[in-house]
């Protein structure tokens, strides 16, 4: 049987080893509350920015109530301007769309752009793309197109991923073992309707190859506590 003494000192080395850096597929969560806000005070579309080590190309940033005066083109087919809030409302969840959200062109473009999502290898050198959950809608009856591009520069195409739709549909699952398990590492992601309009939000982005260290001082901490449990326990004992 493991003595008081060694079972605390194995503790103790268990937990330093916790302190030195547990690593996990982070979720990275983007709403892009803060482009909308600073949209709707600049009453024009903005370039979204600080993206957590994410890069992101073709993309404008919108609050919800700008499309009241957008050009038609730009808004969903179905815009209803009475109750411009009900636009963004998902058509799977029923849930409202709120606050900021991403489109692939501004006021004054006569055609819809490419949104190109990918990782900023000189923060992430290793990192990739898990999966993505987001919510998606386009003004055109036809789907949009997905091409993914791996490490090594080959390239993906997935067609009609989640279906023409006038109204958000939340929760678009884009698993990359699934969808491209022929490119390996992911590591860039093209969103396209054409010239029609994309709009985007609410993505969670799960990363592999990047490394979430537990803070140091936190970890010293939990051998500290785990050390005084320990020596409380023996004195009861003796």
């Amino acid at each position: 049987m493991m003595t008081t003494v060694r079972r605390s000192t194995a503790l103790a080395i268990a937990l330093f080893a916790l302190s030195a850096g547990v690593s996990a597929a982070p979720t990275f969560d983007l709403d892009f509350e803060a482009e909308g806000k600073d949209a709707v005070g600049k009453l024009e579309p903005v370039k979204p920015t600080a993206l957590k080590g994410l890069k992101l190309s073709g993309a404008w940033g919108y609050g919800w109530n700008m499309l009241i005066k957008a050009p038609a083109d730009i808004r969903p087919e179905e815009f209803d301007e009475a109750n411009p809030k009900g636009n963004y409302c998902g058509s799977l969840s029923g849930k409202c769309n709120e606050g900021g959200f991403l489109l692939n062109r501004d006021f004054s473009a006569d055609r819809g752009s490419s949104i190109v999502l990918s990782v900023d290898e000189k923060l992430f050198p290793s990192g990739y793309f898990k999966s993505i959950t987001l919510d998606l809608f386009t003004n055109t009856d036809s789907g949009l197109k997905l091409t993914a591009t791996g490490r090594d520069g080959k390239t993906d195409i997935s067609d009609n991923f989640g279906a023409g739709s006038k109204a958000w549909q939340t929760g678009q699952l884009i698993d990359m073992l699934t969808e491209f398990d022929t490119l390996g590492e992911v590591v860039s992601l093209e969103f396209s309707v054409g010239a029609s309009t994309l709009g985007l939000d609410n993505m969670a982005i799960v990363m592999g190859g990047v490394t979430v260290p537990v803070p140091e001082p936190a970890g010293y901490g939990l051998v500290g506590l785990a050390l005084l449990a320990a020596g409380a326990a023996s004195r009861r004992r003796s």
